[in-house]
This record gives C-alpha cells, structure tokens and sequence, in this order.
C-alpha cells in the first residue's frame, strides 16, 4: 500500500504522531487551533497532545452545562476525562437551558429525500431569516446538501450523528 500512496487513517496518523515526535511539526504555519472537536481517536489526542507540548497549537473548547452536568449523557463523560481539557481551553455556556429552541424529529426513507428536506428547512430558514442549525447522520450527505441550496446567509452544519442516552 505505501508503494502505491495509499494507507488507511489510523496508519496515516500514527505515522504523523511518529513523525512529528521525531522531526518536529514541519509546516507554514506556527500556530494551529483546534476548535469543534467532540471525540477524538487515541491517535488524534495524542498528535494534538504533542504539538501543545511543543507550543505550536492549542484547542478550544465550546461546552454547554447541559452536556457536562447530565448524569447519563456520554458525551458529558466523555468530555469529563479528555486530558485536553484545560481551564484556559474552556469555554462553557448555558444556550441549551437558556435558549427557545424548536426541535423537529422527521423520518425519510433514503438519504436523498432527508437531503431535500434539510434543503427546504434551510431556505425557508433563510427567508425567515431565523437560526437554524442541521445536524446530519452521515456525512457522505453534506456535500449534496450543499449543493441543494440557494443562499446567502451564515449557518451552522454538522455531519455527525447525535446520541442521546436516557436511564
């Protein structure tokens, strides 16, 4: 696979922590924020880790109370023990509790038809001019939502799932 330039991530990111720990971070850049991250691989922690260390990079951390102070939500464990977490890469906010929001649970049948769907609440979002933020379950679907729209205003797209766990 090397021969052909090919390697799947976690070769590619081990090779880069290996790199980095024996060469130094060789890049135009002599700062790296890392920013919008919820979990992260043992082998991404450990690249962020080693380039703080080395005092070329820095995280931030944007975490609602909601997550971190709810008995059984995983991502609030989760981010209790990340050793990234410091009290100057903290930012914390109460916009869960705090804020009117409006939540839309719909089922679709295919990929293509949530993708429409997304689209329309997005424009018609736009038109409102109301905030709106879509949450996608896979990825592969940001780019044809993207495609999908028309607009000129700022809004905010995940392509991550969200988990919520109850007991």
């Amino acid at each position: 696979m090397i021969a052909n330039n090919l390697a799947y991530s976690g070769f590619v990111k081990r090779n880069l922590l290996a790199d980095i720990k024996l060469k130094g971070l060789n890049a135009p850049y002599t700062m790296h924020l890392f920013c919008g991250f919820y979990a992260l691989s043992k082998s991404e922690e450990a690249i962020i880790s080693t380039l703080i260390k080395n005092q070329v990079a820095d995280v931030i951390w944007d975490i609602d109370n909601f997550i971190t102070d709810h008995k059984y939500n995983p991502a609030g464990e989760y981010l209790k023990h990340n050793k990234l977490i410091t009290s100057k890469s903290l930012f914390r906010n109460d916009y869960f509790a705090t804020q009117h929001k409006t939540i839309s649970c719909n089922g679709f049948p295919s990929n293509f038809s949530q993708v429409q769907y997304a689209g329309s609440l997005i424009e018609n979002a736009a038109t409102d001019n109301k905030a709106l933020t879509v949450v996608l379950p896979d990825e592969t679907m940001l780019i044809p939502l993207l495609h999908s729209i028309d607009i000129q205003k700022q809004i905010s797209i995940s392509p991550w799932a969200c988990r919520c766990a109850t007991r």
